[in-house]
């Protein structure tokens, strides 16, 4: 999904709300995948634990900063 609003952004001569909804999509892919250390440890078994701790708290800090960009960009018309 944040390949296709990537390939939106490209498309659609730049369109901001695309390029902050496809962040948003990064950060819920990234925290997801740390959520419960079940999948990203399965894949690198040997991960240290405080790179996890820190991706983890990166990516709760980083969405709620993302989100108002993104409504902001997609309910307000920009000029064309």
């Amino acid at each position: 999904m944040a390949l296709y609003y990537d390939s939106f952004y490209i498309v659609l001569q730049r369109n901001k709300s695309s390029l902050y909804f496809m962040l948003l999509c990064v950060l819920f892919i990234v925290r997801m995948s740390l959520y419960g250390d079940i999948l990203l440890v399965r894949l690198f078994p040997r991960i240290p634990y405080a790179l996890i701790a820190f991706l983890t708290y990166t990516t709760l800090c980083r969405i709620p900063g993302i989100f108002p960009c993104w409504w902001t960009a997609s309910m307000l018309r920009e000029p064309q």
